[in-house]
């Protein structure tokens, strides 16, 4: 229940600064999109990003900026909200002073962007950059609308060995790396210290197995320190648990390896997840919300919540205002089902540039994302807009480890999740499938709060889940 007072006036505040924090995913495209091209999937990824040897970039036209006459005008759709846009401004402000060739024009098309870039490639009125996310860009890159960075960073001499191995990896589709900019959030346990205490627990000692979160909650319930002990969105992480033991919900590693052609959902670790949700929730451990009200479930209702690293300030901002202040933020690692995480990355976004675009637009796109790669701007995206840095020099520059290693909640936060980024494995990136599939209406989730809101067992709700991953497989890759 949300609590009265300044923390609820504070709600409306709370929500746009959360869901713009952690990058909320929009709507799924629509069936029958560009999603399913025939016989264009990814492949040859080979976990360190590497371009296959037989891939041939196509050209980057770096040299038509500097034979441009007159100003370039770039522009640059984007979706996010309050503080994250505020920064994303703020970082193209600073770069349109930084130089007199090329002028960014930021363009916010809200949650609707991917929608609308669809409708601007028939229309032929596509932006110069678009920032897509995880869920979008398989579809993305079969509209062939899209110049993979990879050929600028090899034209301008940018060494992709800075950027996390993980990172490189799940951005690889074709063998060939997209984005020339990322925004990443990553899974984290949030907790309220002060209830640890009261159950007799550690704060210091998290649970990091699914059974010890189990246990953690039957002792924080028993001692009346909060209602439901856990909270979560979505139905669960799900797919970041599969990840994390190195499970696939499709063949051929995820449609990394090629295009999926049947379904692996329904598999011993899926069942142990799923029975282990249901018994959460039979006992009234589990508070199973929206995005939004599983982080407000920790003004008082839950001791824990399972979210994103991004949420970090706003949970700062509302738990210190709720239950009489005994309310206290920690966090600790996203707990897996054996305490082993054995890589994959969720929750990002790319900025990508358009190669419908003239000539000097796509070298001044390039331009502009080459300057979002310096350091200085990494530190201000992760301060101002709550990403992780995502290239090792930025993540071991000085004024980056001093946040980092600092005494703030949101460091403290960051530092956990870019270690997550850093360790990850790179031949277990995750899946790049279809909005159906990852997005944030996709079966998974739906067969989940099937089980938890409406009655289905966890066999039923795996059942349905597999079938109807098996008609997407045949919608978006079939004959």
């Amino acid at each position: 229940m949300r609590r009265a007072g300044t923390v609820t006036r504070c709600l409306v505040v709370v929500a746009a600064l959360v869901l713009a924090a952690c990058g909320a995913p929009g709507p799924t495209s629509p069936p029958g999109g560009q999603s399913g091209a025939a016989g264009n999937f990814p492949s040859g990824n080979k976990g360190d990003g590497s371009a296959k040897p037989d891939v041939k970039l196509p050209n980057c036209p770096l040299d038509a900026l500097d034979k441009a006459k007159g100003k370039v005008r770039v522009t640059f759709w984007y979706r996010e909200t309050a503080e994250v846009e505020t920064t994303l401004l703020d970082l193209v402000k600073r770069y349109n002073a930084s130089q007199d060739k090329v002028e960014v024009v930021a363009q916010n098309q809200g949650d609707e962007l991917y929608l609308k870039y669809q409708s601007a490639i028939r229309d032929n009125q596509l932006p110069d950059i678009a920032q897509i996310y995880d869920d979008e860009i398989l579809s993305a890159v079969n509209t062939g609308t899209l110049l993979p960075a990879q050929a600028c960073m090899a034209k301008a001499g940018f060494d992709l060995d800075t950027l996390e191995p993980a990172v490189r990896s799940f951005y690889t589709v074709n063998g060939v790396f997209w984005p020339g900019y990322v925004g990443l959030n990553q899974p984290i346990l949030y907790i309220n210290a002060a209830d640890f205490r009261q159950a007799g627990l550690d704060p210091d000692k998290p649970p990091r197995t699914l059974d010890e979160l189990y246990k953690t909650a039957k002792a924080l319930k028993k001692a009346g320190a909060s209602e439901k002990p856990l909270a979560v969105y979505d139905g669960g992480p799900i797919m970041e648990w599969l990840t994390a033991a190195d499970k696939s919900i499709v063949n051929n590693n995820n449609g990394r390896t090629g295009a999926p052609t049947k379904s692996t959902f329904d598999n011993p670790t899926t069942h142990e997840i799923f029975d282990w949700l249901n018994k959460m929730d039979d006992e009234g451990l589990l508070l199973p919300a929206t995005f939004i009200d599983s982080l407000l479930a920790l003004q008082g209702k839950s001791s824990m919540a399972i979210h994103l690293s991004g949420a970090a300030s706003s949970i700062e901002v509302f738990m210190s205002g709720g239950k009489g202040g005994s309310l206290e933020p920690a966090a600790a690692p996203f707990p897996t089902l054996d305490g082993n995480d054995n890589g994959g990355l969720h929750h990002g976004n790319g900025f990508m540039i358009v190669n419908r675009s003239a000539p000097e637009v796509q070298a001044a796109a390039w331009d502009f994302l080459s300057f979002l790669l310096e350091p200085e701007q990494g530190l201000l995206w992760l301060t101002g807009a709550s990403y992780l840095p995502f290239q090792k020099n930025v993540a071991d520059s000085p004024a980056v480890r001093r946040f980092l290693e600092g005494k703030t909640f949101p460091g403290r936060v960051m530092a956990i999740a870019s270690k997550r980024i850093a360790t990850a494995n790179p031949d277990n990136p995750g899946p790049l499938l279809v909005p159906e599939l990852q997005g944030q209406s996709n079966v998974i989730k739906k067969a989940a709060e099937g089980m938890l809101f409406g009655g289905s067992s966890p066999d039923q709700a795996i059942d349905q889940a597999d079938d109807d991953i098996t008609k997407i497989i045949g919608q978006y890759w079939g004959d």
